[in-house]
């Protein structure tokens, strides 16, 4: 396909509708497809937020049970002295 195949204004503007239609239509893909990817990425760093959070929860439960055990052998040593 010739990019003007008629020589006159209304057929260069016809054809320039066309490929300005095309290159709409290809920006649009493309804005779509960035926007998939920053929503994927925020999705990615919300769940890496929340392992990190669990993780986080998980060693001070982890801390305090350690905290508590040290306690209580403490105590019974002291009993038993």
């Amino acid at each position: 396909m010739e990019i003007f195949p008629k020589r006159t204004p209304q057929g260069n503007a016809q054809v320039l509708f066309i490929f300005s239609s095309e290159y709409c239509i290809a920006m649009l893909i493309c804005v779509t497809a960035s926007a998939g990817l920053l929503t994927k990425k925020r999705e990615e760093k919300e769940r890496r937020f929340e392992l990190e959070a669990y993780q986080n929860q998980i060693r001070r439960t982890f801390m305090v049970n350690c905290t508590e055990l040290h306690n209580s052998a403490s105590k019974l040593q002291i009993r038993s002295a």
